[in-house]
């Protein structure tokens, strides 16, 4: 029934998201306690004042959640992903982003999916446009707001060079000006750092060795590896669907889930990088791949026999998540 009424053209199932996305954070907005991500990226002592009032942090992490569910909807219906309006992916933004938060907390990797976001809605604007430097100038700069963010982004640009290559003929001035977008947050920063004198704040990663990088799964509750494990499964069945595109599919929504696979592609290497880099494990970085993906599969719900059960499972997985955080289990 959720399904039905998320994959149709339905407005008001506009209405899930805030009323799922409180309903998740019931745990922390009844006075619990989010598990903060140490990643000491530079941007992290931006957010010391945050993460010591439990009140504004549990606001500011509920106002992110249901910005970027409506957002990344947008972007999908904006984009043509599908020929009708839906709103299953920002239902997923806001299943996964909130569940992802519950298990480890990550505020840049939040607002930089947002900058993400509002990269990709320029991004994917470029398909049989007469002139596309502006699109790829704004893109590239909002990826390096991202990136300056949450720095295993940084892998972006290469993503936005590779989707460039594929989708349209080598010009060498939409590649130079998208660098040099991507580059301008990263100056605005160094020369902010220069001005308050603290240039010692320029390293990007602060690698902490430790075991509890190593044992970090093996140390999660079973509520938590089970809803984990419905994330993976969710975004692993959802892409034959992606992949195999249909032949009744425009080119317009061929050439935009391409730039998106190459993108959530490189999201995903950013988030293994992310390991390589600080020995953590960022999960909140898969939101949007998986997003996009799965949100497009349960839109095509009705040519898959196992994707209603994916889905009911996923959300099954968040709710044993939310009820072990009220001590119900």
């Amino acid at each position: 029934m959720i399904l039905r009424s998320l994959a149709s053209n339905q407005p008001y199932t506009l209405l899930y998201i805030p009323i799922v996305g409180c309903g998740a954070l019931l745990p922390v907005l009844l006075g619990g306690h989010f598990i903060i991500a140490n990643t000491n990226f530079p941007v992290d002592y931006w957010f010391k004042g945050l993460y010591s009032n439990q009140l504004l942090l549990n606001i500011a992490v509920l106002a992110l959640v249901l910005g970027g569910a409506i957002l990344a909807n947008y972007v999908f219906n904006k984009h043509e992903f599908l020929n009708i309006p839906v709103f299953v992916p920002g239902f997923i933004y806001t299943i996964s982003s909130v569940g992802l938060a519950l298990i480890q907390l990550s505020i840049p990797a939040l607002v930089a999916n947002i900058f993400v976001l509002l990269a990709l809605n320029r991004h994917l604007a470029v398909f049989r446009q007469q002139r596309v430097l502006t699109y790829y100038f704004e893109s590239a700069f909002w990826y390096g707001m991202a990136a300056v963010l949450f720095p295993p982004y940084a892998l972006l640009i290469a993503g936005m060079f590779l989707a460039i290559l594929i989708t349209r003929a080598f010009q060498w001035r939409e590649l130079l000006l998208p660098l040099l977008a991507f580059s301008i947050p990263f100056l605005y920063w160094m020369v902010w750092l220069y001005i308050n004198d603290g240039l010692q704040n320029v390293v990007l990663f602060n690698k902490e060795v430790s075991w509890d990088a190593v044992q970090y799964f093996s140390l999660l509750t079973w509520p938590q590896r089970a809803f984990l494990l419905a994330c993976g499964t969710t975004l692993i069945a959802g892409l034959p669907r992606y992949l195999f595109l249909s032949d009744r599919e425009t080119n317009k929504s061929k050439s935009v889930k391409t730039v998106f696979l190459t993108m959530g592609i490189t999201m995903v290497i950013s988030f293994v990088l992310g390991y390589f880099l600080i020995l953590k494990w960022i999960l909140l970085a898969l939101v949007l791949p998986m997003t996009f993906i799965s949100g497009y599969w349960f839109s095509n719900y009705r040519y898959s026999f196992i994707a209603p059960f994916v889905f009911y499972s996923l959300c099954a997985s968040l709710a044993i998540l939310v009820a072990a955080y009220l001590g119900i289990f």
